[in-house]
């Protein structure tokens, strides 16, 4: 075969090669800055949008959004979220006392930017967490160990708003505070259930001398 022919066709075999290369090496970019320029946010959560580890202040929604191939997503959830904490305090009269708190909340649309930026997704261990021990802490103080567990709703209620006073200024919203047990000293619980027995017996007592003979 004449080498010019020969040289020519591997001069196009060549360019057809680079033809194929730069096609493929383009839709590898375009495709990456599909995805790059997309995200789906899932139901029930807000995403953060930073730029190089910075905050950018724009929140996006729920769904399919377009954004820039810099910028990256940081998802949090909006719904109402449930945490359960093992707490111990002393009461007034200094009786050690532990309990279980459950805890429901939310974060604040509109300001999750915010709790990004000054606090970070460990929110509930640097903020949650601590604000729940402190209030159970304070409650719990202002009662008697056996006013503890005869106005248990006046406990609650009294770490409860606290709990929404300090952790409504960064915004998160607690809906609901429960105090699910008390659990006091093995002594403390005996003197507890002696008094109640020796109660129930002076019941008794006094029953049987109105009881008509």
């Amino acid at each position: 075969m004449d080498p010019k022919i020969v040289k020519n066709l591997a001069l196009a075999q060549s360019n057809k090669v680079r033809k194929i290369a730069i096609f493929a090496a383009a839709a590898i970019f375009l495709l990456w800055l599909f995805f790059a320029s997309t995200v789906t946010i899932d139901t029930g959560k807000i995403a953060v949008m930073t730029r190089f580890g910075k905050v950018t202040g724009q929140e996006l929604g729920e769904g399919f959004h377009l954004k820039s191939p810099i910028d990256k997503a940081n998802g949090y959830d909006i719904k109402v979220l449930k945490e359960q904490t093992e707490a111990q305090a002393a009461s007034k009269d200094l009786q050690d006392v532990k309990s279980t708190l459950v805890i429901n909340y939310r974060l604040e649309a509109g300001r999750i930017s915010e709790i990004h930026r000054t606090i970070g997704v460990l929110y509930k261990e640097k903020l949650i967490d601590p604000a729940v021990q402190e209030v159970f802490k304070g409650a719990t103080a202002k009662f008697d160990a056996t006013q503890l567990i005869t106005d248990r709703q006046d406990v609650k209620a009294d770490a409860y708003n606290e709990l929404v006073k300090r952790l409504s200024r960064y915004g998160i919203i607690v809906q609901d505070l429960s105090i699910t047990n008390f659990s006091f000293s093995p002594e403390f619980s005996n003197a507890i259930e002696a008094k109640q027995v020796a109660a129930q017996e002076a019941e008794r007592a006094k029953f049987s001398l109105e009881k008509p003979t």
